[in-house]
């Protein structure tokens, strides 16, 4: 079985101003993005389906998509949607570099 590959760009490896759990927020983000966002340049997922997607904590992802946006590797921005009477919080992410 063949893995599909993405691109994930490598200087978030070398950049020492992030964290560990950023840097792999960053590399779950660039395979969300090569899933969902390639034609739109943006994706869309709960806090909840991200911390399953990226295996990490709420306040892990958090933290770390805070040091993602305040860097400038990715923009956050969100969107409150009523889904079947449920007020459900969207995030949208576009990756900037």
């Amino acid at each position: 079985m063949n893995g599909k590959q993405f691109i994930c760009n490598s200087s978030i490896m070398t950049d020492s101003t992030l964290s560990r759990s950023a840097k792999w927020l960053y590399v779950v983000i660039s395979y969300l993005y090569s899933q969902y966002g390639f034609k739109t340049g943006y994706f869309y997922r709960t806090n909840e389906q991200m911390i399953e997607d990226a295996g990490i904590s709420q306040m892990t992802l958090k933290t770390a998509k805070k040091e993602l946006i305040d860097t400038g590797y990715i923009k956050v921005w969100h969107h409150n949607t009523n889904e079947n009477t449920k007020n459900i919080r969207v995030c949208f992410y576009s990756i900037l570099k």
